[in-house]
């Protein structure tokens, strides 16, 4: 399987509208930025996120597929994924060029934990 790290910082998922600033996230260790027609939407540190911001959701921390991925591998966020849901445990997913995060809440990162190293994950924090 796959070596996960988690990594050690806490995140929030902002969404913004599509013109908006997102200056205050881009000091973050670890920061996504992803723009559609309908809006924007930032992956950053939660100590970063202005207070008062109605569509905000904090508190997720990151798994981390801690090894690069290549484009022709298949179904590595599916076997995640599913692992995951079957143990109730909602995702929010970040890809990047060489690897993917796999966002879940703080007060399930333990269950997430323990489920996917059940599945012969090795998982370093």
């Amino acid at each position: 399987m796959l070596p996960l790290r988690i990594e050690p910082y806490l995140l929030s998922v902002v969404k913004l509208s599509p013109h908006e600033s997102y200056a205050w996230a881009e000091t973050s260790r670890f920061f996504s930025i992803t723009r559609s027609d309908d809006e924007l939407s930032v992956v950053c540190e939660t100590a970063l996120v202005p207070p008062g911001r109605a569509h905000h959701q904090p508190s997720w921390r990151a798994l981390k597929i801690n090894t690069m991925l290549d484009f022709s591998m298949v179904g590595v966020l599916a076997g995640i994924s599913g692992i995951l849901a079957k143990a109730g445990v909602s995702i929010f997913v970040v890809s990047t060029f060489n690897t993917d995060y796999i966002l879940v809440k703080e007060d399930l990162l333990s269950t997430a934990s323990a489920v996917l190293r059940k599945e012969a994950y090795d998982i370093a924090a």
